[in-house]
């Protein structure tokens, strides 16, 4: 039985369900790790996002891991979530169900605070792990890192009301 799993959060994608270089990045990295390690799942978090997207970011995450050479019975997909609170709501329930005792959280540098927070507000006791960043990623880090900020804002504010202690006691 498997104890450990590396859990990739999310990103955009487009409405062709291409992943966005966010996705793409996350993703890869996961994968990486996970071939590092043949005793760990990879648990791929993310829904529909977006009304215009029909495909689940964790039907496109699990795509790429299978041509990464992931062994298809490794790969888990969480496909409800729309944000990284439901990432984290959602992933902790299939900790539960599955077991699993190890778990390494995988996104940007740049949202791994935020990750971090909402995963310790739910009890999630985790690594966290920031994805391999291209050289070409310029511009998307200043754009990520505006968006995070008040990102950031919000959801400590949601935590600090106690926004998240019903799902405490659901799993």
């Amino acid at each position: 039985m498997v104890n450990s799993v590396i859990i990739v959060l999310g990103a955009a994608s487009t409405k062709e369900a291409r992943p966005s270089a966010a996705l793409l990045r996350r993703t890869r990295s996961g994968c990486e790790l996970a071939l590092q390690k043949d005793d760990h799942d990879l648990l791929l978090c993310g829904g529909q996002t977006n009304s215009h997207h029909f495909v689940k970011e964790a039907e496109i995450m699990a795509k790429i891991a299978s041509q990464h050479g992931l062994d298809d019975k490794r790969i888990v997909q969480e496909g409800q979530s729309r944000n990284t609170f439901e990432n984290a709501i959602f992933a902790k329930r299939m900790i539960k169900e599955k077991g699993w005792q190890n778990i390494t959280v995988v996104s940007d540098r740049v949202h791994l605070l935020r990750a971090r927070m909402v995963f310790g507000a739910l009890g999630i006791k985790a690594r966290f792990v920031a994805a391999r960043a291209d050289s070409k990623i310029g511009s998307g880090l200043l754009i990520a890192t505006l968006y995070e900020v008040p990102a950031l804002l919000w959801y400590a504010i949601r935590i600090l009301s106690g926004h998240h202690k019903p799902y405490l006691k659901k799993s």
